[in-house]
């Protein structure tokens, strides 16, 4: 693993591999990199979810507009390759699970999942209003159809029962080429 001095990049979107080409052009001999990600499909370990909740719609529904716009959005499972492909070696990955709201028994977890929902509820809309209107599956929605949608979810990430969380790949760290 890389010292702890490692200088930390957080970016939510790529493409190809070329941000990951940048920082191995100016990543010093022998320096480390390291890329934080979050998987943007909700999940759940316990079946506090109900299997048919709007929750498990916006990972899909995201994936394919992405699709539509010509961009994947699904980097957290091509980012390993894409750093691989720029020309980092000794890749390091480690994922872990990131909770939305309070409802973890730990306290750093619950600390974290209170982080995370209030990024989820205040950055729905705008992750949504764009890429819905312009992309949405089967046709673009309308603004109204996406507020609903975007209450629906808040509503159901409101819920102190459901145990929501997302992947979070964090740590990937390499090494830049002697």
């Amino acid at each position: 693993m890389p010292p702890r001095k490692a200088t930390t990049f957080v970016r939510p979107t790529q493409e190809d591999c070329l941000f990951q080409v940048e920082c191995c052009t100016w990543c010093p001999a022998g320096g480390w990199f390291e890329q934080i990600e979050m998987d943007i499909c909700y999940e759940c370990d316990d079946g506090s979810i109900p299997a048919d909740s709007v929750l498990f719609t916006w990972g899909p529904r995201f994936f394919a507009a992405g699709k539509k716009m010509g961009k994947s959005l699904n980097i957290t499972e091509t980012m390993r390759s894409s750093i691989e492909r720029a020309g980092f070696v000794d890749v390091h990955e480690k994922t872990t699970k990131w909770p939305i709201g309070a409802w973890p028994k730990d306290k750093a977890l619950k600390e974290a999942g209170l982080v995370n929902i209030q990024h989820w509820l205040a950055g729905m809309e705008g992750y949504s209003m764009y890429l819905l209107t312009k992309f949405g599956d089967p046709v673009p929605w309308t603004k109204e159809n996406v507020l609903l949608y975007v209450a629906e979810m808040r509503k159901a990430l409101k819920n102190p029962h459901f145990h929501a969380y997302h992947a979070r790949e964090e740590n990937l760290c390499q090494e830049a080429p002697v």
